[in-house]
């Protein structure tokens, strides 16, 4: 069970369009996208592993299992791949110790409270699995599953893997047959996109989205990340993580980075807020009236900026000798943001050719 990284934070975003941006790459000839074997489930499913590739080099190996993104590896601005999300190189860590790295949440992403919702009239109870709450779709959710593979070819748009799962009647708790699609593309432009779409034979809830955890350094912590965001309201939990209904503003708290500001800056800050969630584990609401694409609200970056439009850039205040250049810009359709703590909230990290230990981040 060995993670890809040494990596002791993520930052984690939900619901997937990323693009990477940095350096260029030398060209690589593009070939048939062919599976490889993963390993087997405990019940003895075979697992395959697929790389989507562009002609800058830029990869993605996703898997059938959870879907997950295993592996994403980009450019600096010297040419140097690194693998920015976090991961396991086998399928045992996937299997056995793994906070949803890389992967498909269905049927609903985040706690459900009580694991009980009603729905035209009728109150549903799910499977629980988060002290008294559901989540990421309960006990065995789309993390967890094997995925059928639809298609995997090169086309016009870029490297595409489409992946479908149809989740019965009654699993987990919720109504109706739900029949999900994953379009996964790597772009010509170095951007990883996600395309959902879901049908079902009956009303039901779903809120689908991904889980990877990126590190733009590809080693170390996210600590020195740069964040700008332009949210201007949070909605603030319990201490089970469950909202409590209020929209807040970020004026004065950890949750403003309208100015751009370190990720280290914020998860140590003494806050019932961060204390809940063990850093940054909010849904944030997008500036009121802002007519820009969404793809414009969020930028992190490897680099330390006074504006979004430094970061941009690449502009840096403060020059650092060896520090890459790499920038993280995402589009989502709602926008929920992990950023942890360690200390608060340990992920297993093992150094990579570890000896399968667990380290406390």
């Amino acid at each position: 069970m060995t993670p890809t990284h040494k990596t002791k934070v993520a930052l984690l975003t939900a619901g997937l369009a990323v693009a990477l941006f940095s350096g260029c790459a030398t060209p690589k000839d593009l070939s048939k996208i062919t599976p490889e074997p993963f390993g087997k489930t405990l019940d003895g499913t075979p697992v395959e592993i697929y790389t989507l590739r562009n002609a800058m080099g830029m990869t993605a190996r996703i898997m059938t299992y959870g879907g997950i993104v295993q592996s994403l590896d980009v450019p600096d601005q010297k040419g140097n791949f690194g693998d920015v999300v976090l991961g396991y190189d086998t399928l045992d860590g996937y299997l056995t110790n793994s906070p949803y790295f890389g992967s498909l949440i269905g049927r609903y992403g985040n706690r459900i409270a009580k694991g009980h919702f009603t729905l035209d009239g009728k109150t549903y109870t799910l499977a629980v699995n988060n002290g008294s709450n559901s989540l990421h779709g309960g006990i065995k959710g789309f993390d967890k599953v094997v995925w059928q593979v639809v298609r995997a070819e090169y086309t016009a748009k870029g490297a595409q893997l489409e992946l479908s799962y149809t989740s019965p009647d009654g699993e987990e708790g919720y109504p109706g047959t739900l029949t999900v699609t994953a379009l996964y593309t790597v772009t010509p432009d170095n951007g990883l996109r996600l395309d959902y779409t879901a049908t079902t034979d009956e009303d039901t809830i779903v809120n689908l989205t991904q889980h990877s955890y990126f590190n733009l350094a590809g080693h170390g912590d996210i600590l020195g990340h740069v964040v700008w965001l332009d949210a201007d309201q949070f909605t603030p939990v319990d201490s089970t993580l469950i909202p409590t209904g209020e929209l807040r503003s970020v004026e004065k708290t950890p949750f403003d980075f309208r100015t751009p500001a370190t990720i280290g800056s914020r998860v140590k800050a003494s806050d019932d807020q961060i204390k809940f969630g063990g850093g940054i584990d909010h849904i944030q609401r997008l500036g009121a009236g802002n007519q820009q694409p969404i793809d414009q609200h969020l930028v992190v970056g490897h680099r330390l900026a006074k504006s979004r439009e430094q970061l941009l850039s690449g502009v840096s205040v403060r020059r650092e000798r060896g520090l890459k250049l790499a920038r993280l810009i995402v589009a989502e359709t709602e926008l929920r943001l992990q950023m942890l703590d360690p200390s608060r909230r340990p992920i297993p990290v093992i150094p990579r050719g570890g000896a399968g230990r667990r380290h406390r981040a």
